[in-house]
């Protein structure tokens, strides 16, 4: 309630106090944090998560788009691909942005190829 309110410290607050914190707990204040732009304070939370699951990922992918950093957003995909957990649609569709974006279609093109089994 408080982060979507904008209150992203009162957020803050009830998460670290709560006793059990799941994915969606977790994935609930990654996106306040971004939603209020805060990408350090996302990141930080995502780095210290316990578990990752694909809303987390897109989640953090997506937002690195948005802050026009496609190369950052391609270094998160490739360490959902070593964390072994496969994307979705919305992971491809990310990811084909972020290799427009960065104008790395060469590579762009030889990696799509392999994407089959990243979804």
């Amino acid at each position: 309630m408080y982060g979507s309110c904008g209150a992203i410290e009162l957020a803050k607050l009830v998460f670290d106090t709560m006793f059990v914190r799941d994915l969606v707990s977790w994935n609930s204040i990654i996106d306040r944090y971004v939603m209020v732009v805060d990408m350090s304070g996302a990141h930080a939370l995502f780095d210290e998560m316990p578990e990752r699951n694909v809303v987390t990922w897109n989640v953090m992918i997506s937002e690195f788009l948005k802050g026009r950093n496609p190369g950052y957003a391609l270094k998160l995909f490739r360490e959902m691909g070593k964390s072994r957990l496969k994307g979705n649609a919305r992971t491809m569709v990310c990811v084909i942005i972020a290799f427009s974006g960065s104008g790395r279609v060469k590579e762009g093109r030889s990696i799509m190829g392999g994407l089959s089994g990243c979804l």
